[in-house]
């Protein structure tokens, strides 16, 4: 019979039957149900995406799964390209916008952020952008935009970029649906920390999805 709590992380976070959580290494599960534990309550972590069962045996496998948060609108400035979902130019965008990034002013924090209002079947505008204090002191090329604030569901990504597209997968076909929340018609971005690379297996970033 398995135990209703399980271990805590290095963060003294306790894990508890009916959590939800993210496996490091294993995007492919997307976010996972905690069923139980071993005996001990601490060696084993049992969790079920749709058919799939995995036993976690290392803590530092897991990580809190989604989180709901209400945005307060924000400030910023960057430059922004037309592509689709089959036309991707993402990394065309970021090549342009990187070597100019140290221009801009009034910067709140040393954070990236990688924002797109998707249209699923039809181009759609991406921008590669940082907050800002005042739309003020733009650099020639750029251009000044405000994100709408508003409650989005927040997860936590660890691993290459190329790996995110399960994790959607995931939200869209598993977490959405038994959420009791819908998409909104608003702007997705992804949060990147200053020392972001898309290919590093170890790259974190926060994925912020609009929902009502």
């Amino acid at each position: 019979m398995s135990c209703h709590t399980g271990p805590s992380d290095e963060l003294g976070r306790r894990l508890s039957k009916g959590d939800t959580v993210l496996i490091v290494g294993k995007p492919e599960l997307g976010p996972c149900e905690v069923l139980g534990f071993d005996q001990t309550g601490k060696a084993e972590i049992r969790v079920a995406a749709s058919e799939t069962v995995a036993v976690v045996t290392n803590l530092l496998e897991w990580r809190p799964g989604p989180t709901i948060e209400t945005l307060r609108e924000k400030k910023l400035v960057g430059m922004h390209l037309t592509m689709s979902l089959a036309q991707d130019k993402t990394g065309e965008l970021w090549k342009r916008f990187m070597p100019r990034r140290a221009e801009i002013k009034h910067r709140v924090d040393d954070n990236f952020i990688s924002m797109e209002f998707y249209t699923p079947d039809a181009p759609f505008e991406k921008w590669a952008v940082v907050e800002v204090s005042a739309h003020a002191d733009i650099p020639d090329g750029m251009e000044p935009y405000t994100l709408r604030g508003g409650q989005y569901v927040v997860f936590k990504h660890k691993g290459p970029a190329r790996a995110a597209p399960n994790l959607f997968s995931h939200l869209f076909s598993g977490w959405l649906p038994k959420s009791g929340h819908a998409l909104e018609d608003r702007e997705h971005f992804e949060l990147l920390p200053k020392d972001y690379r898309p290919d590093d297996p170890n790259a974190q970033e926060e994925i912020w999805i609009p929902i009502k």
